[in-house]
């Protein structure tokens, strides 16, 4: 499919797809239309690799929402074109228009059942976490079948299928085979007691890929049981315990899980605490053949902050505090947080220690008109008494209205990092215009000098246009340098390529 006339349709499919959301005259009826459409052209972003150099790519998603009394239907089709591709990428960037997401679901008085893709999470995510992430390109779904009942102090959830990730990876835009593995669960909470939720659920997990070829297949059994108390006005508690089998190459490992969450409120003053517990707990499946690394099905909380590197959550044990006190005469909040984690315990190499201490500030000014983000701290990682990596860093997110529907947006984002006695400095400067009903415009800095290679592009610059062009419709460009590197979104962490051309997204909703 890799010619001129795919390229056309996908552009035809584009825009005249973009159109119409509409409304029947009986009210129970509805159907939407929303379609994002991306064009791109990268050139040399100087990171010394060919493969993501001198190529064009069209990326369209079409999502068709519609509901009809008690029935409603959701379908995402993806088309995904490149042009001049690199030589040295083989097939990796791949042509490709399919139904990526179909969900049907049917509401009764007191069940749901649903057939199709579906994101699934078990507890806090210990056992299971199939979820979306679009920041750092994570997309995968179950494709197969759920039923939810909600009956009073009674809930519950079976569901079953097959692990359904989006087929072109969005931050290499490789192609990606569906890896197929094999889940089957279910939960199930009972709130009759005073002030006391309790929970259960248990997993079944088959990946299609066997460690061993050859071997018997392999497989993961996954129990856990949670608890929640809000018998007091101004503490909440929250725990759970997850227990793991798991069969690869017909050897048995086991793994355990916990972990506690209490929440203190008096008043102005807000207190969180955090503890949590792993002993070789992991739900590795097939190959994502995009990045050659297994997927990880399941993901605990981080105690880290959302942006943060997490390393594997297989082996740990940690804690965390946070205390925010709320100024209601400057419409002011003020946090500090510290956090410990001791990563690889139990494991054949030494345990790498992390610890992260931070505050920060939100501010409302000028009777809300104007808004203040304001944040740093320092983070340190060691291994046997050895400092491996550090890092001081500070984060400022700014609007000033100055009349007329304009405001001025600025942001940064500036880390003073150490690795193994190396110093650099890696950031983000961005300072736009807005304007109310009609778009913006932003200028972006972008800085990492970790690499001092003349093969390696240091310092970025990027112009950034955002314009809703209706109601229903918005524009947004971006023309020159943007930096690359590790992104992290609550415990997701993915390396990408630095950008260098021009790119476009037009977004239709109706």
């Amino acid at each position: 499919m890799r010619n001129r006339t795919f390229l056309a349709a996908a552009l035809a499919v584009a825009f005249v797809a973009v159109p119409g959301r509409t409304q029947a005259q009986d009210d129970d009826t509805s159907v939407s239309v929303t379609n994002t459409l991306q064009l791109e052209y990268r050139v040399d972003n100087k990171n010394k690799s060919d493969v993501d150099d001198d190529y064009g790519t069209i990326l369209n998603r079409l999502n068709l929402s519609g509901n009809s009394g008690g029935i409603s239907t959701q379908l995402r089709i993806d088309t995904t074109g490149f042009v001049f591709q690199p030589d040295e990428a083989g097939d990796a960037y791949q042509d490709d228009t399919r139904i990526e997401r179909l969900t049907v679901q049917y509401d009764l008085d007191t069940w749901q059942l649903i057939g199709g893709d579906f994101y699934q999470q078990l507890g806090r995510g210990f056992a299971l976490s199939i979820r979306k992430v679009d920041e750092v390109g994570l997309d995968v779904a179950i494709r197969g079948g759920k039923a939810q009942f909600d009956k009073g102090e009674h809930e519950g959830t079976l569901f079953a299928g097959e692990s359904n990730p989006g087929n072109t990876d969005s931050v290499t835009q490789f192609f990606l085979e569906d890896p197929r593995d094999i889940f089957a669960g279910g939960a199930y909470k009972f709130s009759g007691f005073d002030d006391v939720t309790v929970g259960a659920h248990a997993l079944y997990f088959q990946p299609r890929e066997r460690l061993l070829p050859g071997e018997g297949r392999d497989k993961t059994l996954v129990g856990g049981l949670t608890a929640t108390w809000d018998g007091v006005d101004w503490l909440s508690l929250y725990v759970e315990g997850d227990v793991q089998q798991r069969e690869l190459a017909s050897i048995v490992e086991e793994g355990y899980a916990g972990y506690t969450q209490v929440d203190m409120n008096f008043g102005d003053l807000t207190l969180l605490a955090e503890g949590m517990y792993t002993d070789a707990f992991e739900l590795k499946g097939s190959t994502n053949t995009s990045v050659g690394a297994n997927f990880s099905y399941n993901q605990s909380p981080t105690l880290e902050r959302f942006d943060q590197e997490v390393l594997s959550n297989r082996s740990v044990k940690g804690g965390r505090l946070r205390a925010e006190y709320y100024i209601d005469s400057a419409s002011t909040s003020v946090y500090v947080n510290g956090m410990f984690r001791r990563n690889q315990i139990g494991e054949d190499t030494d345990a790498l220690d992390q610890v992260h201490a931070y505050g920060g500030i939100e501010a409302s000014l000028q009777d809300g008109d104007a808004r203040l983000n304001a944040s740093g701290g320092w983070r340190d990682e060691s291994q046997a008494d050895t400092d491996v990596k550090s890092m001081v860093h500070g984060e400022v997110d700014y609007v000033q209205p100055v009349g007329g529907g304009y405001a001025l947006h600025i942001a940064d984002t500036t880390e003073f990092r150490t690795f193994e006695d190396e110093d650099y400095l890696r950031g983000s400067t961005f300072l736009g215009m807005e304007k109310s009903g009609l778009g913006s415009f932003t200028l972006e800095f972008g800085y990492d000098t970790q690499n001092h290679s003349s093969e390696v592009r240091n310092i970025f610059w990027a112009g950034i246009l955002g314009w809703e062009v209706t109601d229903d419709i918005t524009l947004r460009a971006t023309g020159g340098t943007q930096r690359g590197g590790l992104k992290c979104v609550a415990g997701v962490c993915r390396i990408f390529p630095a950008f260098a051309g021009v790119k476009t997204e037009l977004v239709g909703r109706f």
